[in-house]
């Protein structure tokens, strides 16, 4: 799925959705408003959306089908959702799709907390010297305490 970005103040060249003579999407489940792709993998793709709910943005991850079996994401994401801890991606709904929409039929996703700002490698990068050694510290630390989180909830 090709979801072009949105254009805005941070990325003036980004072509604007919707691109001329295509129609706006529907909103996804009555819930979701795209705003533009953020990511995609060999399993999974990320999109911005607005949640017209709430009116927070908010990370959409669409799951491919063949990746997990729905059962096991079902089990992961209830665990997940219980987790609390500031290096750790809040998740929020896990859904269908159904109705018309920017997803096909039965497309499998979840909300999360969108997160904004430089990768934790950008971060590091821009550092030289011993500054360099203490961001890349303070990145272990806050992964650390992550995986400790993760771990003492037997998801690790």
């Amino acid at each position: 799925m090709a979801i072009p970005p949105r254009q805005d103040d941070k990325d003036p060249g980004a072509p604007a959705l919707p691109l001329p003579g295509r129609a706006v999407p529907p909103l996804l489940n009555d819930r979701y408003e795209l705003v533009s792709a953020l990511g995609s993998g060999g399993q999974a793709e990320v999109l911005r959306v607005r949640d017209v709910t709430s009116g927070q943005e908010r990370a959409l991850k669409v799951v491919c089908a063949a990746s997990l079996a729905p059962g096991t994401l079902v089990h992961e994401f209830q665990r997940l959702c219980q987790l609390d801890h500031p290096h750790l991606l809040r998740v929020f709904d896990l859904e269908v799709a159904h109705g018309p929409g920017f997803l096909p039929e039965g497309a499998l996703f979840f909300s999360a907390e969108l997160v904004e700002g430089e990768s934790p490698v950008a971060y590091v990068k821009k550092k030289q010297g011993v500054a360099r050694t203490h961001a890349v510290l303070h990145v272990a630390a806050g992964v650390a305490s992550a995986l400790e989180h993760l771990h003492a909830a037997g998801l690790v």
